[in-house]
C-alpha cells in the first residue's frame, strides 16, 4: 500500500534540476548592476529565494525590477537547462500506475508546464498551479488548499514533494505532510519528516 495517494510537486530542483541555468540567470543580473558574487554563494541564496539573491546582492534596486529582469532572462532561455532529475519520469510513472495523482505548485510560469509537455509528463499530472494563478507564494498554503478543496481530497493522503524549506513549511501550514528532496545536502538541519537525497531512495513511498 502507498503511503500517499496525493503527490504535490514544487518544479525546480525537485522535478527538474534547473539550478544551473537559475544560477546563470542571476549572474546575468548581477552582471547587469555591475555586481560580483561567488557562483556557488549565488546558488546558496537562489536555494532560498530569488528574494534572498536581491536582499543580498542588490539591497537597494527595486524587487519588481529584479524579478522583471529575472523573467526577461529566463524567457531568453526558454526550456534549454531544465532537465528532468534521474528518476523522477520513473517514479511519476510508477506511482501513477499505483494510483496515485500528480499536482504542480510552483512559483515558476507556464514554462513548467511546457517542459513537462516536451517530456511527455503533462498527462500523468492532474491539475497545476504557476506564478500565473496569482496565489500568494509558499510558505502560504493557500495554492495547497485550493487543490486539495477543489479536488476533494484527505488531506491524510497528501504530500508536498520539495527541495527547499519554503516547500515543506507549506505543506505544514496546509495540514499535509512534507518530503524533503535535498540531493545537495542545502537543508541538513531541517527538521523532515522524510527526506531523500535521490528518486530512487524515494520509491520506499510506493
Amino acid at each position: 500500500m502507498m503511503v500517499y495517494t496525493n503527490y504535490f510537486w514544487d518544479f525546480d530542483g525537485t522535478l527538474y534540476d534547473t539550478y544551473g541555468l537559475v544560477t546563470d540567470i542571476c549572474r546575468n543580473i548581477l552582471n547587469h548592476y555591475g555586481v560580483k558574487a561567488d557562483d556557488q554563494e549565488v546558488l546558496r541564496h537562489a536555494k532560498a529565494s530569488l528574494s534572498q539573491v536581491v536582499s543580498t546582492y542588490c539591497p537597494d534596486k527595486d524587487a519588481d525590477e529584479v524579478r522583471g529582469l529575472y523573467n526577461q532572462f529566463s524567457a531568453r532561455e526558454g526550456l534549454n537547462g531544465m532537465r528532468l532529475y534521474p528518476g523522477a519520469e520513473r517514479f511519476l510513472r510508477a506511482s501513477r500506475l499505483k494510483g496515485a495523482n500528480h499536482y504542480l505548485y510552483t512559483h515558476r510560469d507556464s514554462a513548467a508546464l511546457n517542459a513537462l509537455k516536451r517530456d511527455g509528463l503533462y498527462p500523468l499530472f492532474t491539475d497545476f498551479v504557476t506564478s500565473e494563478d496569482g496565489f500568494p507564494g509558499k510558505p502560504a498554503p493557500d495554492a495547497l488548499n485550493h487543490l486539495i478543496g477543489l479536488h476533494m481530497l484527505n488531506r491524510r493522503e497528501c504530500v508536498m514533494v520539495g527541495d527547499r524549506a519554503m516547500d515543506l513549511d507549506a505543506a505544514k501550514n496546509a495540514g499535509i505532510d512534507g518530503v524533503l528532496f535535498d540531493p545537495d545536502g542545502f537543508y541538513q538541519d531541517y527538521p523532515a519528516q522524510r527526506r531523500f537525497n535521490t528518486f530512487e531512495d524515494m520509491r520506499t513511498l510506493l
